[in-house]
């Protein structure tokens, strides 16, 4: 199978070179006879020594040909340029030089052109015609002109006398080939389609009529016997920046074309504004004007180009920039649409979470009851039985040995400190001051038990007329006064701490604080998680949140103050 794949490459290669050959003959033969045809049009135009003429279309066509098709089809430029000269007696050497210079002419122009301007076939941009200008029409014809001149010297067809005019002519006629024809040309050879409504082709057809009526009176005195109308070319300009205005750059280079073709014409007919004694001397003088009037059309015409595409380019951006602004709206309704959605999501999850917390808090509260109750009702009543149970064996005390009676003494002793601290226990879990008596009883057992375990002197400040609150709001203060309490005993290294709780009308206000190390500050920010606050604290923050207050901690320095804030209410009060 390779080896077909390779056979078959090698036989369409041979076919694609031979096509491209093909095509290129063609390109060469065509260009030859255009350029042998319209270069014997231009030779009838009184040549300098019957070779440098004021109108050399070949220039324009050769120049457009390679700058479309590339530089394989200089041949062409070549062989019609050396046949045009040799047919019009040039000997073959100085024919030969003609050729010469025609062909690197276009060669040369072309290559400027791409190399210092970029341009590949278009002067739609102001920067593509004035390098066109300077280095096609002006340089490149130059060394035409230069060349050619100087072959026809050389070979005895352009005498000593007749070389600077037949340099002038030489070049500006190669000149007026690249301004005149070869936009024109370029222009048209662009597929850019073209639209044109009833109005605008009415607008055209009124503009060619003003045109050729101005044309023809100042280059031919029709209609009029005025004899200053001659002096009056200038006239043109106006239709000439109407039709840049209106109809672009085709439109501006083929109305140019006419006009040179009607005053050529003319001029070469003895009338018009630049009829002098020879048709040469005439065409000179009008050649200069029009080189003058292409160039400014090219110019306008660019410029107006630039300006309808600067203008089309805003356009497009601007429809882009508001499909994209509708776009990216669409994309942010449906981002915010799945915001709120997922806001929702959250909150939900959030209220699943305060109700999870609310619920774990209240079994956790349950749990101490049970634990207390447990403790109370079962292991208290065992411990107070094995006291029993040891008095009874007290009573034969006498009769034991000095190591049981050590024994016995141990074990009543641990008997009683086991009930103490069940008891104790008991009462922590679940006080029953709190639901007999009150909050501030409580605390005050709570403070007291706390000195006396831990020996961390504890101040405490109730209003003698405290009150009774709700059991949920007392059981949250006296929790949180408990945890703050262990917190202090286990972290704060402080010898001392203050409770202080106060109401008001409206407000319940609940103080604790140590004079101990404090807090680190990460532990208070807002981004310190369960490992840094502790279940303490968040449990602390939950029992507030639930009953709508409001729990404060500061830890600057030395010392840590909590602050605790519920409102009053008929649920709470």
């Amino acid at each position: 199978m390779a080896e077909q794949s390779t056979e078959a490459n090698e036989t369409a290669l041979p076919r694609v070179a031979g096509a491209s050959t093909t095509r290129t003959m063609i390109g060469v033969m065509v260009l030859f006879v255009v350029y042998f045809v319209t270069a014997k049009l231009g030779l009838m135009m009184d040549p300098v020594g019957g070779f440098a003429t004021t109108i050399w279309p070949p220039t324009g066509i050769s120049l457009v040909a390679l700058t479309l098709f590339g530089y394989r089809l200089w041949p062409g430029i070549a062989l019609g340029a050396f046949l045009v000269n040799a047919s019009a007696g040039a000997p073959l050497l100085a024919a030969g030089g003609m050729a010469l210079g025609n062909t690197l002419e276009a060669l040369l122009g072309v290559y400027l052109l791409r190399r210092y301007t970029g341009f590949r076939g278009s002067l739609d941009r102001v920067q593509h015609v004035f390098g066109f200008v300077a280095l096609a029409a002006g340089f490149s014809t130059m060394v035409s002109a230069t060349i050619g001149v100087t072959s026809g010297y050389l070979g005895g067809v352009i005498p000593q006398a007749e070389i600077k005019r037949a340099w002038q002519t030489w070049w500006l006629g190669d000149a007026m080939g690249d301004l005149v024809l070869a936009p024109l040309l370029l222009a048209w050879w662009e597929r850019r389609r073209v639209q044109l409504s009833m109005a605008r082709l009415a607008e055209g057809a009124i503009l060619l009529a003003s045109l050729g009526a101005a044309t023809l009176m100042i280059f031919g005195a029709w209609l009029t016997t005025d004899p200053n109308i001659h002096l009056q070319a200038y006239v043109v300009f106006p239709f000439l920046i109407w039709a840049a205005l209106r109809f672009g750059q085709k439109g501006t280079v083929t109305i140019t074309f006419l006009v040179v073709c009607v005053a050529i014409v003319r001029t070469a007919q003895g009338s018009g504004p630049f009829a002098r004694g020879s048709i040469n001397e005439s065409l000179l003088l009008l050649q200069a004007f029009m080189g003058i009037v292409a160039v400014t059309m090219l110019v306008l015409s660019a410029d107006v180009a630039q300006r309808l595409q600067a203008e089309e380019d805003l356009r497009k951006a601007q429809e882009d920039l508001e499909k994209r602004v509708a776009r990216r709206t669409a994309q942010l309704s449906e981002a915010n649409r799945n915001l709120q959605d997922e806001i929702g999501e959250r909150m939900q999850v959030a209220k699943s979470l305060e109700e999870l917390s609310t619920r774990l808090l209240n079994i956790q509260d349950e749990e101490r009851r049970r634990l207390a109750r447990e403790l109370h009702d079962s292991t208290a009543q065992s411990l107070a039985a094995l006291s029993m149970n040891l008095a009874v064996a007290g009573r034969s005390r006498e009769s034991l040995g000095a190591r049981a009676k050590s024994a016995l003494d141990e074990s009543v002793s641990l008997a009683e400190r086991c009930s103490r601290e069940i008891r104790s226990l008991s009462y922590l879990l679940h006080p029953p001051l709190l639901e007999e008596v009150g909050l501030p009883a409580a605390l005050r057992w709570l403070v007291e038990g706390f000195s006396r375990r831990s020996g961390i002197a504890v101040g405490l400040k109730v209003p003698d007329e405290f009150g009774r609150l709700s059991m949920e709001v007392e059981n949250a203060l006296f929790r949180i006064v408990q945890e703050c309490l262990t917190n202090v005993q286990r972290h704060s290294e402080s010898g001392s701490a203050w409770v202080e709780l106060a109401r008001s009308q409206d407000l319940i206000r609940l103080e604790v604080r140590d004079d101990g190390r404090g807090f680190p500050p990460e532990v208070l920010s807002r981004r310190g998680g369960v490992e840094l606050l502790g279940v303490g604290i968040l449990g602390m923050r939950e029992r507030v949140r639930q009953l709508g207050g409001k729990l404060g901690i500061d830890s600057r320095g030395k010392g840590t103050t909590v602050r605790v804030e519920i409102p009053l209410t008929q649920e709470t009060g």
